[in-house]
This record gives C-alpha cells, sequence and structure tokens, in this order.
C-alpha cells in the first residue's frame, strides 16, 4: 500500500508518520509512506508518470501553495484516490468537500482520530465489505454478510459466522468500530447483530434465521427495528 504524506512541519509530519506505521504494523500489513516537505515537491514527483497512491495525507495550509487547489488538479487529471486533509484550522472544512475528501483531521488532536479515520479507509477502500479478524498469529478477512452476530468474551471479540465461531483477540469496543453500522446494531451490551439476518423481533429478544436467539435490551429494541426496516427498504 502506498501512502503519501505532504506537510511543511516537519517534525509534525515525522510523528504523522510514526503513527500511522504502527497502525498498520499492528495489523501485519505493509506499507510504503512518503513524505514531500512541500507541494511543490509533491507536484514535481507527480509530473510525467502515472500516480500509484492509495491514499494521500494532505496538509491544506502550504504557504504558497494551497492543498485543496492541488488536490482539485488532481481531481481534474481523474485522479481519484481518497485524500485525508490536514489542518490546524477548523474554518477550511467545507473546501475539503468541494474536492471530495474521503476525511478532516485537525492537526491539534490528530492521534485521538486517526485510528479510526484509517479504520474507516481500510473497510470503505481496501476490504470493500470485509473485514479483518486478527488471533494472536493468524489473520483471516471474512466478509461481513456471513457474519450472523458478534459478542465480548473474556476480552476477545467472538464472531458467529455460517461455518462456526471465529475469535479476535481485541476488546469489543475497538472491533465494533470496523463494523459496517449498515448492517450491524447493537441489540444489547458488546453484542452486535446483522440485522440482514433477523426475522423476528420481541419485546426483549430477537430471532435469526438460523434459529438463535439473542437478547435485545428494552432501551436499543426501537433503534433494532428502526435498523430492520431500513435494511428491507435499501438493500
Amino acid at each position: 500500500m502506498n501512502i503519501i504524506l505532504c506537510d511543511d512541519e516537519r517534525n509534525f509530519a515525522e510523528a504523522l508518520r510514526e503513527e500511522i506505521k504502527n497502525f498498520f504494523d499492528n495489523k501485519s500489513m505493509q506499507v510504503n509512506i512518503t513524505w514531500y516537505g512541500s507541494g511543490e515537491e509533491l507536484l514535481k514527483a507527480f509530473e510525467g508518470e502515472k500516480s500509484d497512491v492509495d491514499l494521500l495525507f494532505m496538509d491544506i495550509d502550504l504557504g504558497a501553495y494551497d492543498g485543496v487547489s492541488i488536490v482539485r488538479g488532481f481531481r481534474e487529471q481523474g485522479k481519484s484516490f481518497p485524500v485525508i486533509f490536514l489542518s490546524a484550522m477548523e474554518d477550511r472544512v467545507l473546501d475539503g468537500f468541494e474536492v471530495k475528501a474521503f476525511y478532516f483531521l485537525y492537526k491539534k488532536d490528530y492521534k485521538n482520530r486517526l485510528h479510526e479515520i484509517l479504520e474507516k479507509y481500510l473497510n470503505e477502500y481496501v476490504y470493500a465489505g470485509r473485514i479483518m479478524v486478527k488471533d494472536k498469529d493468524t489473520v483471516n478477512v471474512i466478509y461481513m454478510n456471513k457474519i450472523y452476530w458478534v459478542e465480548s468474551e473474556d476480552r476477545e471479540t467472538v464472531l458467529h459466522t455460517e461455518t462456526g465461531e471465529m475469535h479476535a483477540a481485541e476488546p469489543m469496543h475497538s472491533f465494533a468500530k470496523k463494523l459496517d453500522k449498515e448492517i450491524f446494531a447493537e441489540v444489547y451490551h458488546c453484542i452486535y447483530v446483522n440485522v440482514d439476518y433477523v426475522c423476528r423481533v420481541d419485546a426483549d429478544s430477537l430471532l435469526l434465521d438460523n434459529g438463535v436467539v439473542i437478547p435485545v435490551s428494552r432501551r436499543k429494541r426501537k433503534e433494532v427495528m428502526t435498523a430492520v426496516m431500513k435494511r428491507l427498504v435499501t438493500r
């Protein structure tokens, strides 16, 4: 995976690069991160060659160069790779939507949001409906529509699939961020159900089409019903 980072603040860029690398290292995924310290360097790198970019981290405020203008030029050339804009100022958010930015990351609290945003990137652009399940030294990739429900067990996450159980060596609060919220609904504390498999919702439980009964929190019942009805209309 090729990631480009364009930012004129060297110290920030190095810190961000290390955070990105650690994120992908923890997933046993190889990533090549290239840093450019100015908009001019980035544009020169793109001259006369076909870009091989999977993700671009782009500083909006680059002195003589404007990050949004640079990305707009890429879009006009037909380059559609996802872009995460970086800025110390909140008033530039709307500018990013103009060029269909994937996300906007504030520099002052980037560590709090980076992993969540990268998870969203993987789910939308890399996994495309699949999810990575890491159990100790084993890494499996499974389609989300093959999962019936997910629950927490002894600080790990258990996936109940069409072919049996699968364990993920990470807590539910972390694993849940990977789930497609259009498909999965939290029906009880630390229990997420694939609403496509729900065939009946009762007062305090629901029935899956494989005959399994799952408890439903009374305060979440309305949300579950809404999720089920929405999927009936959209899928």
